[in-house]
């Protein structure tokens, strides 16, 4: 006999980043949001998230005292959060972890202070939002990295080569964070742009275009978002392997289990663990 894995009455809360887990891979979401097992990151989510802690240090510091905190400043402040970081990722053989954070520290950084830090002007850091979805019972959470004073929403990317320009139209990162900023400001931002950090030898800035989301991307994403939930409330988690090059021992830390026939083992009490410090399962297709 059916029965709903969360009911239709019990209201859910749930984040961005699941959503965007659940897409790549419901079985994923599932042992990392429903069981709360934590893989550890790898080497190119570490470097991501360290940059990002510098960039939100460098934009709360402008915002404050209206100029740029010294490149110095962020290298320490990447330094310190490698310390934590570094702990809890899985290196690979052939990797060198010192070598990794001087390359990011040394080369990496300075392109980001020159070419990103010192010329956006922000007008809000890490501002969080709330979407609500009444048709499934439901609220979805997020966070902006960055608006400018110009409305302007703008997220950075680390990437170990020179992005697929598509990747701006089909991402839903862009729709969700323009309802974000309307739930909040009550009028859609001006654009959503992506600025992209090349961990090449020789580290390169490449921004996309900026992307204005248009109303129906906006009704798609609603619709989107309503579907997984309903999913979610049956307890329809299965794995994405045919076609997924991230379903891999390499980028998933639950290959292993999920081969066992572990993804059938869908949780009764519906608990949801969305508290994750930033850390992801895996990165981004292409990195390497």
């Amino acid at each position: 006999m059916f029965k709903w894995m969360i009911p239709l009455e019990q209201h859910i809360i749930i984040r961005t980043s699941f959503l965007k887990t659940f897409q790549r891979c419901p079985a994923q979401a599932m042992f990392r949001y429903f069981r709360g097992i934590i893989a550890p990151p790898g080497s190119a989510a570490t470097v991501g998230s360290c940059t990002h802690t510098s960039a939100e240090y460098q934009n709360k510091y402008k915002l404050k005292k209206g100029r740029d905190a010294k490149l110095s400043v962020l290298q320490d402040v990447f330094n310190e959060d490698w310390k934590k970081r570094s702990k809890k990722t899985k290196w690979i053989a052939k990797e060198k972890p010192d070598t990794i954070k001087t390359h990011s520290i040394k080369k990496l950084l300075p392109v980001y202070h020159e070419k990103v830090g010192k010329k956006v002007e922000p007008l809000f850091v890490e501002k969080p939002f709330s979407i609500e979805i009444p048709e499934v019972n439901a609220t979805l959470t997020g966070k902006i990295d960055l608006v400018e004073v110009n409305k302007l929403i703008r997220d950075l990317k680390t990437k170990s080569r020179t992005p697929n320009w598509s990747d701006i139209l089909k991402s839903n990162q862009c729709p969700s964070y323009s309802l974000g900023f309307e739930s909040i400001f009550g009028e859609p931002p001006s654009g959503f742009i992506l600025d992209y950090l090349i961990r090449t030898n020789a580290p390169k800035y490449i921004p996309s275009k900026k992307r204005v989301v248009k109303p129906y991307e906006t009704l798609e994403y609603i619709k989107l978002v309503q579907m997984i939930v309903m999913n979610i409330r049956q307890g329809l988690f299965y794995p994405n392997r045919d076609g997924n090059n991230l379903c891999t021992t390499k980028w998933c830390g639950y290959w292993h289990a999920c081969y066992k026939g572990a993804w059938m083992n869908t949780p009764k009490d519906g608990r949801i663990f969305m508290g994750n410090d930033g850390q992801e399962t895996t990165v981004e297709e292409g990195e390497a």
